[in-house]
């Protein structure tokens, strides 16, 4: 688990909003809070009209919610490049859609949502718990949607609080079909060129310094192929076992097939 997590504050909305604050703030062992502090520093959590948002604590931070059944991610569901876009692709979907894909840098589940939605069964892991709830937020109000497909999604999508090293560790070889792993990519160091959500998302993850032992592990555990997303011209995690590739304009995934079976 991530070492020195920052400092959760959870807000209400309005007075309806309270005991959902409460029941979160219990979940992320923290406290609610009637406003935020006046020092600077950790995340503020806002629970309004039931939905979780959250920011850091500083001049020039936004607010920052996981939504599947509106934005981008249903953009993205809808028009990504169907079935043979470069994800799926890379994954094997296109070939079957119904593969058990272990999701082991869970982050904001946007590649998992793409996964789910293509006839995928995810186990998705993610180490930061309130990732885990934004996650589980969204993925209840996609559910709960008039719309079938997006709540046939959802269901596709289990999500599991931990460490992934952790995890795979307890889990037995070829326990899934894929395994896809991505790791933080190097923080640029001017951060006006960070996408807000990516900013957060730095701050809740921590420095990933495990990105080669997971891919290691996870090279046992797999029964088809780990796909590994890097930017386009970055360096592979390893050469070892690395198969081939698929480019995007920003980002490349590549494939390892796993070790073979004793």
């Amino acid at each position: 688990m991530q070492q020195n997590p920052p400092q959760l504050y959870v807000l209400a909305g309005s007075d309806a909003d309270l005991d959902t604050a409460r029941q979160l703030a219990t979940k992320l062992q923290t406290r609610v809070v009637t406003s935020p502090p006046p020092e600077l520093g950790g995340i503020l959590v806002c629970i309004n009209e039931g939905r979780i948002a959250a920011r850091e604590h500083r001049d020039g931070s936004a607010w920052v919610s996981v939504e599947f059944t509106e934005g981008r991610n249903a953009h993205r569901q809808r028009f990504g490049g169907g079935i043979n876009q470069h994800l799926c692709r890379a994954l094997g979907l296109n070939k079957q859609p119904r593969l058990q894909i272990i999701d082991a840098n869970g982050g904001f589940a946007r590649d998992a949502f793409v996964m789910a939605s293509f006839g995928a069964q995810i186990t998705l892991l993610e180490q930061s718990p309130l990732l885990c709830a934004m996650i589980e937020d969204a993925l209840s109000r996609a559910t709960a949607t008039a719309t079938a497909d997006f709540a046939d999604i959802a269901a596709r999508i289990r999500v599991v609080n931990t460490d992934s090293i952790d995890y795979l560790t307890t889990q037995a070889a070829r326990c899934t079909d894929v395994i896809y792993l991505d790791p933080m990519f190097p923080e640029r160091r001017k951060s006006a060129a960070v996408k807000k959500d990516m900013q957060l998302l730095h701050v809740l993850a921590g420095p990933d310094s495990s990105a080669e032992a997971l891919l290691s592990l996870a090279l046992s555990r797999a029964r088809r192929r780990v796909v590994v997303k890097r930017p386009v011209h970055a360096a592979p995690l390893s050469a070892e076992r690395l198969t081939g590739d698929v480019r995007a304009t920003h980002t490349r995934y590549d494939i390892y097939a796993p070790w073979p079976a004793d």
